[in-house]
């Protein structure tokens, strides 16, 4: 991950001040199973508030989510669609460019950096991008 974000964790003394930094990602993956769930109709609060997410953190792509909680709410959304294959469908059916995945491999490319690198680097940025 590039980065943890500061969340307050009541488990872990918040009271005290006590800050417990969790890994995050783009939340791709969430957003594209928040999409499913709403084309089949099933309603997404309750399955949010489950992963401890919340409707406004799915709708705006530029808020990063928490790893731990975009796997609960994966989860969640495959056993409510009755597909235990979701998170596989959900990638073969994403538009990568729309993330920026296949950008960055181009860019990497006309930049001259080998063929080893280019593969590091995408699954670096692959993995916290979803």
């Amino acid at each position: 991950m590039r980065r943890a974000s500061p969340n307050l964790s009541m488990r872990n003394g918040a009271k005290s001040g006590h800050r417990d930094l969790q890994p995050d990602a783009m939340g791709v993956a969430t957003r594209l199973a928040a999409g499913r769930l709403r084309k089949a109709g099933i309603v997404l609060k309750p399955l949010l508030r489950s992963a401890g997410l919340s409707a406004i953190q799915i709708n705006n792509k530029d808020v990063r989510i928490g790893v731990a909680s975009q796997i609960r709410f994966l989860e969640l959304a495959a056993k409510a669609l009755n597909d235990p294959l979701l998170g596989f469908r959900l990638m073969h059916d994403a538009d990568l460019r729309g993330v920026g995945l296949l950008y960055v491999g181009d860019a990497r490319r006309r930049a001259g950096a080998g063929p080893a690198l280019q593969f590091d680097r995408q699954c670096r940025r692959g993995s916290e991008m979803f």
